[in-house]
């Protein structure tokens, strides 16, 4: 009865004290594995409903289209906010409990992602993206089948639909520092491209960045730009003697770290080396 008559106070009381209590809430929860399941589970929870007073009694059937209340948007951004800092923290520290949070929890979790993903509000869309960097960057091998869902149908339409023109710099952002790890794109390619029963997410993220050329020009071009490096820098041998374009990778590095060109390659034939030599 106290929370039905009071729930704006606990929702004002949750805004107050939890920034405070932030970083020991982090550091208990790396104590007990018990408690990082609950906490992950009731942080998803708050990310994802937002009750008022007159629904308490009907928690598990609010209305996806109903717009809460200011307080309860800042709610919900602090439970972002938590939830991905927590899972960061952990996932630094390695702690093994992380894998079986996300394997039992990764559905209803990608869920919260994608309710928050598609608000209209600029703060919650962006947690919603940090913490599905997080996921893509960290520990997509535990979500092959909520990936591609997650960007092909619900952020990537983000960049050719009605969305803000601050949710779409943001997400052309994440795009950038995404397509700058070579790992992770053909991580992406392998798993879903190659699969025909798959989304072609690599493919589908060139075409939405082309689209977005036309109001985001510079933008779409560094996601582009980040693709082509991360390819070339993938192509690189690991193997030293393994050839690439005619140069192996035991060519000596010059001061910025990179190859030196060869004779060839800069325009000096056999003759005009010889002679430079003597």
């Amino acid at each position: 009865m106290v929370a039905y008559y009071n729930f704006n106070r606990i929702r004002f009381e949750f805004n107050q004290f939890f920034p405070i209590i932030l970083e020991h809430f982090v550091e208990v929860v790396q104590l007990d594995d018990d408690i990082a399941t609950f906490a992950v589970d009731s942080l998803r929870q708050l990310t994802s409903k937002f009750l008022e007073r007159d629904e308490l009694a009907h928690f598990n059937s609010q209305l996806d289209s109903a717009e809460p209340s200011p307080l309860t948007i800042r709610c919900r951004l602090l439970a972002l906010e938590l939830l991905m800092t927590m899972l960061n923290q952990l996932s630094q520290a390695k702690c093994p409990v992380v894998a079986d949070i996300l394997t039992s929890q990764g559905g209803d979790l990608c869920v919260a992602i994608s309710k928050n993903a598609t608000s209209s509000h600029a703060g919650l869309f962006e947690n919603s993206l940090s913490l599905f960097s997080l996921i893509l960057t960290q520990h997509r091998h535990l979500f092959k089948p909520q990936i591609p869902v997650l960007l092909c149908d619900v952020y990537l339409p983000v960049l050719a639909g009605n969305a803000t023109l601050q949710h779409k710099q943001h997400l052309l952002q994440s795009l950038a520092l995404w397509c700058t790890q070579p790992q992770t794109l053909v991580d992406l390619y392998v798993n879903f491209d190659c699969d025909l029963h798959m989304p072609s997410c690599i493919e589908d993220l060139l075409h939405r960045c082309c689209q977005a050329y036309a109001t985001q020009p510079a933008q779409a071009l560094a996601v582009l730009e980040g693709v082509l490096r991360s390819l070339a820098g993938w192509m690189v041998p690991a193997h030293p003697m393994s050839p690439i374009n005619g140069r192996t990778s035991a060519s000596p590095l010059g001061e910025d770290g990179q190859p030196t060109p060869s004779p060839t390659e800069l325009g000096v034939g056999p003759a005009e080396s010889k002679a430079s030599e003597e």
